[in-house]
């Protein structure tokens, strides 16, 4: 054979590995690509299903909160009449409220003429399910007889002595979720829709009658599983790739729908690219092997034709060969650079699109909790009020102290959502008081107690009074995780010791366990994040590993120290934590702080746009002795602060027509305004928006919800800067708090 034959044959031979290689590469490519862009869509589908999920709960809030009104409560079908018709109109989503009997029949209907007949619910599904089940629920969309538009009823029940006597019902227009879908942005030649539990559609993109059914194998896939990916044809006759997701909470249904061409299009393309290159390829390195063949083939036979000579002593021309073996080699490096190029060009695209999709969630969770706020807004305001009118009906007071401490839950939940990237990062905000540390600890335990949490363990308890200046919510975190390692650690029976004493000028809390203590080399890493004991393959105890290591970082952020001892495995275990403590002299500082507010301030302008959070709050400060003017746009501020000064201004940020930095700017620009206290009240609360609010003329700057103590607080902090002659700006939040 050939040289010039055996190196084609070569060629061939390594070319076709490659062909092969690169075939399988092909298909897992396309396989990989189909199956990210299915998680995409899915991912989508879901945070959708979400939205509509809230948008419903939403509504279920707004009349529950109806029930509680003292007309339902009393039964006084006039006096509800008269409700309903007032608070119809604050709800612009809503065609009407009505209160039926649990079978069925009308009582007060808010659109209704007084005298007129009313009719029996035409839906009568969700009014069976509300009075079997005592809870609220959520219809499915109808036409009503006395309004006109499509409707979806959302159901609440009226309980006396555990028994449904009423269902209150707000019918909320279809318009509410065809406005919803919208805001999803669906790509053009897209198809995207809401059913109800019925299989109605709700809203669709491309639009369609509401109320009419979708296409039967969408109906089939739905009923088949709660979540899925199905290939189907659209109504239109478009073939598509749809995903869909079923509710839990409302047995809603959401989905959609890709283009066929668009999944396997991309797909396809780069396949058949990927082919091309290989076939091109191929065919170059043949070319190339004729052309190397007849290079080293030629030199060889000259070589060969000399060869003779060599022994007869005349001295042998070596040919001249074009083979540069270090040049091969640099076009290999050449062609492997070209290649590594491309890998970092497709790195830095996709670090790109991670960057702007981390980018779109800070972006979210900041949107998400400036809306959750100002819900918690009206409802803490309700809370306070509630708290200052008190009543002699326990179960008022009962529901009065729920409604405080589950609004500040939520609050601190609120505020978590910011957290993410602080957290990430060791910083976390700390709001601060004097607190006594032995009852801080000791109301823990009495609720864990209560909740049978201790129930099996032996508990020993000294609890010292010793002031420390903290935040109550981040040190009842700290209890509560030492109390659960101690718990999760320690079998039935053991002892469990928790004591709180001074040591030095320190605050010292100690919780001990008879439990199945540290090994002498886990020691110095129990406070490391995700740093467990071994469990075994059951992991019956649980967890992340992260209850110590937040202990730490929560500590160190106090300015205290936490350590652990152990005597060894099966010894117990101490973990000690010390805070500094505060004087006597600085705790009545502390405690009274939130009770000063500065006498000079009776006149208050309050700029709210939204309408509970505007009337709960002025009613508040009313009950405080405020003479309150409260109004719901920028331009309305101004024409008041034009008629007559105020003394405080609590301005939101977010108004219809100007924005409160606008406001602020104008306030500050009017005769004798120096005197004026300006406050901005918003949702959002990062420090770039706190640093905007005090350049625009605010003197403090305080997060939504805002409660008495943190208006208290910030004009007696006013107060003590002016009278010292530094009136500087202030804020609510003013640096996080770092490691």
């Amino acid at each position: 054979m050939r040289l010039r034959n055996g190196l084609l044959m070569l060629v061939i031979a390594t070319a076709l590995p490659l062909f092969a290689f690169a075939s399988v590469v092909s298909i897992l490519l396309i396989q990989h690509d189909r199956e990210e862009l299915v998680r995409a869509v899915q991912d989508r589908n879901r945070a959708f299903m979400s939205a509509v999920d809230a948008e419903l709960a939403g509504h279920i809030a707004r009349v529950q909160q109806l029930v509680a009104l003292r007309s339902v409560e009393s039964d006084d079908v006039s006096e509800i009449q008269r409700d309903l018709h007032a608070m119809l109109p604050t709800q612009r989503d809503w065609l009407t409220l009505i209160l039926l009997t649990p079978d069925g029949q009308q009582v007060v209907n808010a659109v209704a003429p007084n005298g007129v007949q009313l009719p029996a619910a035409n839906e009568m599904e969700s009014l069976r399910r509300t009075v079997e089940t005592m809870q609220p629920s959520i219809g499915n969309m109808s036409r009503g007889r006395l309004v006109d538009g499509l409707g979806i009823p959302i159901r609440v029940p009226v309980k006396r002595d555990a028994k449904v006597v009423f269902i209150l019902t707000a019918v909320v227009r279809q318009q509410a979720f065809a406005a919803l879908l919208a805001r999803q942005q669906v790509p053009d030649g897209w198809v995207a829709g809401i059913v109800d539990a019925k299989g109605q559609i709700v809203a669709r993109v491309p639009p369609l009658a509401p109320g009419s059914l979708p296409a039967q194998v969408f109906l089939d896939a739905i009923a088949k599983s709660a979540e899925g990916w199905t290939r189907m044809t659209t109504l239109e006759g478009i073939d598509n790739f749809t995903a869909h997701k079923t509710s839990d909470f409302s047995h809603w249904t959401v989905s959609i729908a890709i283009p066929t061409s668009v999944v396997l299009g991309a797909s396809q393309g780069a396949a058949l690219g990927l082919a091309v290159g290989v076939m091109v390829t191929i065919a170059l390195g043949v070319g190339i092997a004729v052309v190397l063949g007849r290079r080293i083939s030629r030199p060889i036979g000259q070589l060969a034709a000399k060869a003779p000579l060599l022994g007869s002593g005349k001295a042998a021309e070596v040919p001249v060969t074009q083979i540069d073996e270090v040049r091969q080699l640099g076009e290999a490096l050449q062609s492997a650079s070209a290649a590594i190029r491309v890998r970092q060009e497709l790195a830095e695209q996709q670090r790109q699109a991670l960057e702007a999709g981390d980018r779109a969630k800070d972006e979210f969770i900041a949107m998400l909790s400036h809306e959750l706020r100002n819900p918690l807004a009206a409802l803490t305001s309700a809370s306070q009020i509630l708290a200052a009118v008190r009543t002699v009906n326990k179960t008022v007071d009962a529901v009065q102290g729920v409604i405080e401490r589950q609004t500040q839950q939520m609050t601190r939940l609120v505020e978590d959502l910011l957290d993410v990237s602080r957290v990430a990062t060791g910083k976390i905000t700390l709001d601060k008081e004097a607190l006594d540390l032995g009852e801080l600890v000791g109301g823990v335990v009495r609720t864990w107690q209560q909740a049978g949490r201790l129930a099996d363990r032996r508990l020993t308890t000294t609890l010292n009074e010793v002031w420390v200046n903290g935040d109550y919510a981040r040190l009842e975190q700290v209890v509560t995780n030492l109390l659960h390692n101690a718990v999760k650690f320690t079998g039935n029976g053991a002892g469990i010791t928790v004591t709180v004493d001074s040591l030095d000028d320190h605050a010292r809390l100690r919780v001990a366990d008879e439990g199945a203590g540290i090994p002498a080399e886990e020691l110095s890493r129990v406070f490391e994040p995700f740093v467990q004991a071994p469990q075994g393959l059951s992991r019956h105890q649980g967890g992340l590993g992260l209850g110590l290591a937040i202990v730490q970082r929560l500590i160190r952020l106090h300015g205290g120290t936490a350590h652990a001892e152990s005597e060894g495995p099966n010894r117990g275990s101490c973990f000690t934590v010390l805070l500094p403590s505060i004087p006597p002299s600085s705790i009545h500082h502390l405690r009274s702080l939130h009770r000063t507010s500065a006498s000079s301030v009776k006149r208050v302008l309050l700029v709210e746009d939204n309408d509970d959070a505007r009337g709960s709050m002025a009613m508040l400060l009313r009950v405080e002795g405020f003479d309150v003017e409260a109004e719901c746009d920028g331009m309305s501020a101004l024409a008041s602060c034009n008629r007559a000064l105020p003394d405080l201004a609590l301005l939101d940020i977010g108004l219809p027509d100007i924005d409160g930095y606008e406001v602020a700017r104008r306030i500050r620009a009017m005769p004798g305004a120096q005197h004026c206290i300006l406050i901005a009240v918003t949702g959002y609360g990062q420090p770039e928006d706190v640093a905007k609010a005090l350049a625009a003329g605010f003197d403090h700057h305080i997060t939504k919800p805002l409660t008495l103590s943190a208006l208290h607080e910030a004009l007696a902090m006013m107060q003590r800067g002016r009278s010292a002659g530094t009136a500087a700006p202030t804020s609510r939040h003013d640096e996080p708090e770092s490691r």
